[in-house]
Order: C-alpha cells, then sequence, then structure tokens
C-alpha cells in the first residue's frame, strides 16, 4: 500500500473497510464511481464484463461494464440536477421510470404526475 494511505488513519480505515466488504460479500476490485467522490465502491467479480478476447492486464483493456445495484433515492442524487446528469451521460427520463417502476405501487399514481 502506498506510503500516504498507510501514514493516513482514514486510508487504513478504509482499507480495513474494502477487507471486511470482501470478506462478507466475496471478491472483486474497488473503484471510484465518479471524479468527484474520494470513496472507493466495490464490485464482485461476477459483476465485472469484459469483451470476449479481453486481456487480462488492465492497461490494455478498452472499456468494462460494472454491475451495480442502486436503491432508488441512490439513483435519484445522480439525476436530481438534471442538466449535469444528461451532461455526463445519464438518461434521466428512463431512470425516473426505473425509479417509479421500483417505488410503491400506492406511490406511482401520484408519481406519473
Amino acid at each position: 500500500m502506498h506510503r500516504t494511505i498507510t501514514k493516513w488513519n482514514l486510508g487504513m480505515r478504509l482499507s480495513s473497510s474494502a477487507s471486511f466488504q470482501m470478506l462478507v460479500f466475496g471478491g472483486g476490485p474497488l473503484y471510484f464511481p465518479d471524479g468527484v467522490d474520494w470513496r472507493p465502491d466495490c464490485v464482485k467479480y461476477s459483476d465485472v464484463l469484459l469483451e470476449d478476447g479481453a486481456s487480462s492486464r488492465i492497461e490494455r483493456v478498452e472499456g468494462l461494464v460494472l454491475l451495480k445495484d442502486y436503491v432508488p433515492s441512490e439513483l435519484y442524487k445522480k439525476i436530481r440536477d438534471k442538466a449535469a446528469a444528461e451532461a455526463i451521460g445519464w438518461d434521466v427520463g428512463e431512470v425516473e421510470w426505473g425509479i417509479i417502476k421500483a417505488s410503491f405501487p400506492a406511490a406511482r399514481p401520484r408519481m406519473r404526475g
């Protein structure tokens, strides 16, 4: 581990948290979900999709897909600022529809507004 991280108390706590997550949920890579938040997230190896024949060397991989589940409130945070969300590639209408579909049936008529 890099010396800066090891000297940083929060860095060690972050590393311990990542290890705990892997023990509980299974092994997988850590990644940074966006360019703003400094906290990493982790996924299982089975939730990392690569194209057939992709190199095993990460620096040679041209693209990959990380499968990630979100609850509706987490999704809404991603699209709260619609213009910013669309600028980075979110399909705001599709996400809103997914949130409606995931909501309680009694709330759906009110949300279609």
